[in-house]
């Protein structure tokens, strides 16, 4: 093993803490190893090469590793500290054509009937086993950090056909090449996140995105947080963005929001996880929907037939009636039909021009062969029993009697007329002298009281 001292050449572990190290060590110049390196504190300048005969790799003793360092970081330092560096102090040399020059390149081949198991790469990771210095002035752990910087740019006369340089921090690549067939997944990265039970944060993301403080200037053509764009050739994707369970389970909660906006200087914008878009103005005085008109363009009018609420109730409440209403060309009553509660609401429509769409299921069942009537009644204020007030809509449906359950439905289309409240309540009749039992039979409730009568108001544009 390499006991406590470093590879300086290959692996650049430079002293700048008070690290460990064997005094009186040997140090090989130019070394080439082929076997095992048992020598401890050894130290390498010039240039250290590792393989073996016939595409051997060596090992070094104890570990089954072909480098192995092992550093202790201990004392204070007031800088920065490279723990570890390959440092290429000079670079000019020529690579032609659309090649690069790699500083350090990891590269593993591999495959046959016998491999098994996963490979990474490069595999790096920070572990906190115990809470920092109370005065620690930097608590960020990162587990692999990459930059590309420039202090010259690359001889760019201009912002267009002359920019030249392009400089990326990271560049994440997968590629199925001919023959690759039948895979399950090609992804260029892929970012895991895990919060576990018992452990808690304030600030949660797969991917954070923030500006620098020092960022000052925004791109000329082409200025966005996520830039999304492919390169000639290119097949092209079905789904810019896509929320969905391609991994077992879909990825918001259901008060989840797709999109969301906020926050000072900015509109509120959300589209919440069932689509409904929600937005305020800057102000964030009041709210406003958003819609898609024809050409796919959002706009806060809506069009023509667009859904704009929806209101319900609906009860499973087991209910017995006498009332008796004759079939006649006379509209039902209050007062020959009983109002049932828990099916009255009102809707506040939202332009007087719009439509309205109520629509009620109605179940029930009658002492002997009778005829079942659901009468609809509408008002300034909640319809009340014996007022007279007659039925804007009904229906009925004829019950074959004792044991025997029926479903009276109605729908009723209708202009708002106003902005004000609209109340609705539904009342229920038979035309025999038996009884009507609602949401059950017999007067006894059927299915452990999972059998509803309903009824909902629907608001569409005009």
């Amino acid at each position: 093993m390499l006991g406590r001292a470093v590879l300086a050449m290959m692996l650049g572990l430079m002293p700048a803490l008070a690290l460990a190290q064997s005094q009186g060590s040997p140090t090989f110049t130019n070394l080439r190893l082929n076997g095992t390196l048992t020598t401890p504190g050894a130290q390498i300048t010039g240039t250290a090469a590792m393989g073996g005969p016939d595409g051997q790799a060596p090992t070094l003793a104890g570990t089954g590793y072909q480098i192995y360092a092992r550093r202790y970081a201990t004392g204070t330092a007031s800088n920065g500290v490279n723990l570890s560096l390959l440092n290429v102090e000079g670079d000019t040399a020529t690579v032609t054509g659309q090649n690069f020059l790699n500083v350090f390149a990891v590269q593993n081949s591999f495959g046959g009937s016998t491999v098994q198991g996963g490979r990474q790469g490069i595999q790096a990771s920070v572990n906190q086993t115990a809470a920092t210095n109370s005065s620690n002035g930097n608590r960020n752990y990162v587990g692999i950090y990459g930059a590309a910087t420039s202090s010259s740019g690359d001889g760019g006369t201009d912002l267009t056909t002359g920019a030249k340089g392009a400089y990326f921090g990271m560049n994440p690549l997968c590629i199925l090449n001919a023959g690759a067939t039948n895979t399950l997944n090609c992804s260029a990265a892929e970012v895991n996140i895990a919060v576990k039970s018992g452990a808690s944060t304030n600030y949660k993301s797969g991917i954070q995105i923030a500006q620098l403080p020092f960022d000052a200037v925004q791109g000329s053509s082409t200025d966005a947080a996520i830039s999304i764009s492919n390169q000639t050739g290119a097949v092209g994707w079905k789904n810019g963005i896509l929320f969905g369970p391609q991994n077992v389970q879909a990825p918001l909660s259901g008060s989840g929001y797709i999109l969301q906006s906020y926050g000072p200087g900015m509109g509120t914008v959300a589209i919440t996880a069932l689509g409904v878009i929600q937005t305020s103005n800057l102000a964030g005085t009041g709210t406003r929907a958003l819609y898609a008109d024809t050409a796919g363009t959002l706009t806060p009018t809506a069009p023509s037939g667009a859904p704009l609420q929806r209101v319900s109730t609906q009860t499973a409440t087991l209910g017995s009636i006498s009332s008796t209403t004759t079939l006649s060309d006379t509209p039902p009553t209050t007062s020959n039909t009983t109002l049932i509660p828990g099916l009255a609401l009102s809707v506040t429509p939202k332009a007087a021009g719009n439509k309205l769409r109520v629509r009620v299921v109605l179940q029930g069942s009658t002492s002997t062969l009778a005829v079942i009537t659901a009468a609809l009644f509408q008002g300034s204020s909640a319809p009340a029993q014996n007022s007279g007030v007659s039925a804007v809509a009904s229906n009925y449906v004829t019950c074959a009697g004792a044991g025997y359950v029926a479903q009276v439905v109605l729908t009723y289309d209708l202009t708002a007329g106003s902005t004000a409240p609209i109340y609705f309540g539904l009342g229920a009749s038979q035309n025999s002298n038996g009884t009507l039992t609602i949401n059950g039979t017999g007067g006894t409730r059927n299915f452990g009281g999972t059998t509803f009568s309903h009824i909902e108001v629907e608001e569409f544009a005009a």
